[in-house]
């Protein structure tokens, strides 16, 4: 089963993205990155039916998101957004068993699988530890593992985050990652934004790269980041070299001059 994305258009009255083609495979870690205001959090709400498609259609499996309900496709994908609210007076636990309300009866009654779901997808997480603690007591970091470890707990196929790495120190942007990573492995699929083009393509089996509401490239990490992609999408003249450990490309700017006014982020 996969998500797949036929010539959909849509999104805001300002601002639509479109016509994209795409196909999101399960096991695959696909990141989308691209200028500031390229569309990428657009598209993600697209693909959750958090928007409205103007034409096009996103399907997943026999599944069309524009006639599916709420709770039907939250049983299929997770969003977690780049701005989480943080409910005031609720513990790690409490916040993580949000995550299976999907699955619960209109009472939401719990059962005994929601519990041992919740407890597996806080120790994956790395927060099982913090569960009696309130969030409002929690670093970002540890906050943003929170919200993971509820999205982990709907349990389902697809994961789309955007930016879940933000505003965070390096040590937790890996682990997050490598987080993701793991959960790829295991068979689901993660579509991510991400800010950082080397960790992108140190993490991503598919990049997306999105340039004025269209995909300007997408393919292994690896092919796509060239030097001429990469002056005509952001503008820059780039190096694009591998990482001695990873062999995955990274990207550093071709002058001195621009290095000091130009941040690399996608």
């Amino acid at each position: 089963m996969s998500i797949v994305v036929e010539q959909a258009c849509g999104g805001h009255r300002d601002f639509e993205v479109g016509a994209i083609d795409l196909s999101l495979e399960k096991g695959k870690l696909t990141a989308l990155i691209g200028p500031n205001g390229c569309g990428k959090s657009t598209f993600l709400s697209l693909l959750a039916g958090l928007l409205p498609l103007r034409s096009g259609r996103v399907t997943i499996g026999d599944c069309d998101i524009s006639k599916t309900g709420k709770r039907q496709l939250s049983k299929r994908l997770t969003l977690l957004p780049q701005h989480p609210v943080v409910p005031s007076g609720l513990t790690v636990a409490q916040l993580v068993h949000y995550g299976r309300a999907p699955h619960q009866n209109m009472l939401g009654m719990r059962c005994a699988g929601d519990n041992e779901i919740v407890d597996q997808s806080m120790q994956t997480a790395g927060v099982y530890e913090l569960r009696n603690r309130l969030l409002s007591d929690l670093s970002g970091g540890q906050r943003q593992r929170v919200f993971i470890a509820m999205g982990l707990a709907q349990d389902t196929p697809y994961f789309l985050l955007d930016e879940p790495t933000s505003f965070l120190d390096v040590r937790y942007q890996f682990e997050i990652l490598d987080l993701l990573s793991s959960h790829t492995r295991a068979g689901r699929a993660c579509i991510v934004v991400l800010h950082d083009i080397a960790q992108a393509a140190r993490y991503a089996d598919t990049l997306v790269i999105m340039k004025g509401g269209t995909i300007a490239a997408q393919g292994a990490p690896k092919s796509v980041l060239q030097p001429a992609l990469l002056r005509s999408v952001y503008g820059i003249d780039a190096h694009v070299y591998s990482d001695p450990v990873s062999g995955t490309p990274v990207v550093t700017l071709a002058s001195k001059e621009l290095s000091r006014s130009v941040k690399l982020s996608a």
